[in-house]
């Protein structure tokens, strides 16, 4: 396990378009709300993790990752105990990136690129063969196809309490008419909300 997060803070600097780190984590691990200057793809080769941000929730199972742009304070909690493994990309040596977190697909070839990339040293030759390497995986990683795996975070406070407490204990089998109850509003009110704010029914 790496003394995250100031490992991958110690990647930020480094002279070359991509840093990779392998981090394995117990289960109900939570890594606090941070940032990087560079934009990262976190990919859990086994188990299964939580990425939050303000702006909402990203599910990855296995064989999934999810893209976080640079400067983009987000949170990780390991449901399992994972195994991830993570690119920090610099944004200033490949243009074009996502600007927006999703959940992504991992292709078979992609999940052998990010594995090798984590056992390359962080000084890697750019011109020799692992260079060549890293060139591959960002051309991949240019045509990621995203996933449905987005849990939006409204914005009014009433349904941001409720999507909280829901993500904090998705078993919780509480009626919209009793959350009504406990937010001040009717749960005709708070169904309307959650379906212009999210773009889903509650029950969804």
């Amino acid at each position: 396990m790496d003394s995250f997060p100031h490992l991958s803070q110690a990647l930020q600097g480094i002279p070359r378009p991509v840093a990779a780190l392998a981090s394995d984590y117990p289960a109900l691990t939570a890594i606090p709300p941070h940032r990087h200057p560079r934009a990262r793809l976190v990919y859990a080769e086994s188990g299964i993790m939580t990425v939050k941000t303000d702006h909402g929730s990203w599910v990855v199972p296995p064989e999934r990752a999810v893209w976080v742009p640079a400067q983009t304070e987000h949170a990780v909690h390991a449901k399992t105990a994972i195994a991830m493994r993570s690119l920090y990309i610099d944004p200033a040596a490949v243009p074009g990136l996502p600007l927006s977190c999703a959940v992504v697909g991992v292709s078979p070839l992609l999940r052998e690129l990010i594995l090798r990339a984590t056992s390359l040293p962080h000084l890697y030759d750019p011109a020799g063969p692992d260079g060549r390497l890293v060139a591959l995986l960002l051309d991949e990683i240019n045509v990621l196809p995203t996933l449905p795996l987005h849990l939006p975070m409204p914005s009014d406070p009433r349904l941001a309490k409720i999507a909280r407490a829901i993500l904090e204990a998705p078993a919780d089998n509480t009626t919209l008419e009793d959350w009504g109850e406990r937010a001040g509003a009717s749960s005709r009110t708070l169904a309307r909300l959650f379906l212009k704010e999210t773009g889903m029914t509650f029950g969804r």
